[in-house]
């Protein structure tokens, strides 16, 4: 059992701070604009001031050309290079819990280039604000220990439970990867969670493996756009995640896993009201390759019914309507049932069927991501 430490210059501040409030009584105190010097009974209104009359004057912590959050983590070099400044030409700094220093945001970005483990708490010369920007950068080749390791004992057929628990004690003995060995053993979770497998470990709830993907994929995404290396484990994972959970954009890049990046080819003209019908054709080479990270059973299921519907391009009817039998399972996520949907009512449409594909595009106009092609398809002559 331990003892929760609190940063020394904060938590001083945070008391002197909380003392002249109660010195004050809250019917007293005046709220001043940080531009103009402007009073205002509460807080609410000094904020409302200035947000429509001082926009373009506060200043702001940025990352690219967004107003950053209060807190950042920055994973790799590529972030630490766009953390910029509007507005901004003298900060206070705290680094490392030290009492806070005067720097320039020349100086604090040059730091931040160089940085791989720091902690900065940023508050910009005439704002209230107070930002906390965290450096994690692993050495690359601890990253490719850690994935070494994830390959060996989870990227197998029916990973358990307990083959996460010694996944993360031997990540632990590794280097200081935590959140890094985390998010890759939250994936492999989210995995177990949803193929209901008790056998393997799974206790909580079938729609938890949802946020168990999602969180793996905030942390794991950072890793991925640092191109200096594009580690293939992190990119396998966060692939498998977006295509479980539908996510597809225009920006997808293969990642060598042969079914995942011939069916994302197939699904991508289909996110928009196109009446276009794409080919069921395997693109990829077809070779066994080395394992790289587990994949659900769902998942794996819907790969399958697109290689198979793709072994007869699309026109054996009976493997189309077997397919779409399959879909109305309860065991398969919304995900999985709209991507079955999806390839069977193409099939069925090619085929010219569309009688049977009239009833499998209704289902889909309330899908979120394949929606706007149904209509199309529905309401086309």
């Amino acid at each position: 059992m331990g003892i929760a430490s609190y940063q020394e210059d904060d938590f001083e501040r945070y008391t002197d701070a909380h003392w002249r409030e109660l010195k004050s009584a809250p019917q007293d105190r005046l709220y001043f604009c940080d531009v103009c010097r402007a009073e205002f009974a509460s807080e609410e209104q000094r904020d409302l001031h200035r947000s429509e009359v001082h926009l373009a004057a506060i200043p702001l912590l940025l990352l690219g050309n967004v107003a950053a959050p209060h807190e950042i983590r920055i994973r790799n070099h590529k972030m630490a290079e766009q953390v910029g400044f509007q507005n901004c030409r003298k900060l206070s700094v705290a680094r490392d819990g030290l009492r806070p220093v005067p720097y320039t945001p020349t100086r604090l970005k040059a730091e931040l280039a160089k940085a791989n483990q720091s902690h900065y708490l940023v508050r910009p010369d005439g704002s209230d604000e107070e930002y906390v920007i965290s450096v994690q950068i692993p050495e690359a080749a601890v990253l490719r220990e850690i994935d070494r390791t994830f390959v060996e004992l989870l990227a197998v057929e029916a990973p358990r439970v307990q083959d996460i628990a010694r996944f993360r004690e031997v990540a632990a003995s590794i280097g200081r990867v935590g959140e890094y060995s985390g998010a890759l053993a939250d994936y492999v979770m989210g995995t177990i969670i949803k193929d209901r497998d008790h056998a393997r470990g799974a206790t909580l709830d079938f729609n938890e493996y949802k946020p168990k993907y999602e969180s793996a994929r905030a942390i794991l995404f950072d890793y991925v756009k640092d191109e200096s290396h594009r580690p293939p484990v992190p990119e396998a994972v966060c692939a498998s995640i977006n295509f479980g959970l539908n996510q597809f954009d225009g920006t997808y890049r293969p990642v060598g896993i042969r079914l995942l990046d011939d069916c994302v080819r197939f699904l991508l003209p289909l996110l928009g009201p196109t009446t276009k019908l794409p080919d069921f054709t395997l693109v990829s080479p077809s070779r066994h390759g080395a394992p790289i990270c587990p994949l659900d059973g769902g998942t794996h299921h819907v790969l399958q019914a697109f290689e198979r519907i793709s072994l007869s391009s699309g026109r054996s009817l009976d493997v189309l309507r077997e397919e779409a039998e399959k879909a109305e399972s309860t065991l398969l996520s919304e995900y999985d049932r709209a991507k079955l949907y999806t390839f069977t009512a193409v099939g069925l449409l090619k085929a010219g069927d569309r009688s049977s594909s009239k009833k499998i595009l209704a289902h889909l106009v309330n899908d979120f991501t394949f929606s706007r092609w149904a209509e199309a398809q529905l309401y086309s002559a």
